[in-house]
């Protein structure tokens, strides 16, 4: 899935453990493609 590389880096500091919410604390990431350049994709073709 493409997304653009803020929201990327905000999920992989989940995904890591580089941050850990806070007990009750809710997180969301957005993640969205709307600043991707589809010609700059590979697609591994």
């Amino acid at each position: 899935m493409p997304s653009e590389t803020g929201a990327a880096t905000a999920y992989a500091a989940l995904l890591s453990g580089r941050y850990v919410p806070e007990e009750d604390e809710r997180v969301a990431v957005v993640v969205c493609g709307a600043n991707t350049d589809p010609a700059t994709l590979d697609r591994g073709d």
